[in-house]
């Protein structure tokens, strides 16, 4: 979950990076689109003065001058107007590069956070194979101690019965020895009463 959390962070930052330079690129350059479109007009504007002044020294200079002023007009119109233009073409072409490169940024952090799932599902199944293979050892090993301590009670068992096997044996043989001396007693005091 925590790699997960921080490669989501790590791509929004990716993303608002991508698309804050994006954007800065565009202004920059419908700023020097702008500028030239000024300088353009500028030097249109300046000319038309200058053929105003060369038309005003003529004979016609009052109709020279009014045509060259609106020439000058118009001129000016249609360099605000393609100054205009361009500034909103930049932009558009700004939104769509921001854009292209905001939807590549999600995708990365999408890439990433997939990736970050995958490592975290590796690892969940790895501490589970770990749980499970300690688990399988410490049944193994209560089974043998079980099976050792079954061991033990038998070998207990049959060792009880075996002493009181020899116990039997034992007291048998005595009884056998005891009965045996007894004859051998009674016989020779027989005897020895026999005249």
């Amino acid at each position: 979950k925590k790699a997960e959390e921080e490669a989501a962070a790590a791509a929004a930052t990716l993303a608002l990076a991508a698309e804050e330079e994006a954007k800065q690129k565009a202004e920059e350059e419908a700023a020097a689109e702008a500028e030239a479109a000024v300088a353009k007009a500028t030097e249109a504007e300046a000319a038309a003065e200058e053929a105003t002044k060369k038309m005003a020294e003529e004979e016609a200079a009052d109709v020279a001058a009014k045509a060259a002023e609106d020439e000058a007009a118009e001129a000016e119109a249609a360099e605000v107007e393609a100054a205009l233009a361009a500034e909103e073409e930049a932009k558009k072409k700004a939104d769509e590069e921001a854009a292209a490169e905001a939807e590549a940024a999600v995708a990365k952090a999408a890439a990433a956070t997939a990736a970050a799932e995958e490592t975290t599902r590796k690892m969940a199944e790895e501490e589970a194979a770990a749980a499970a293979a300690k688990a399988a050892e410490e049944e193994a090993a209560a089974a043998a101690e079980a099976e050792a301590k079954k061991k033990a009670e038998e070998e207990a068992v049959a060792a009880a019965a075996a002493a009181l096997v020899a116990e039997e044996e034992a007291k048998k043989q005595a009884e056998e020895a005891t009965k045996a001396a007894e004859e051998e007693a009674k016989k020779k005091a027989e005897e020895a009463a026999a005249p």
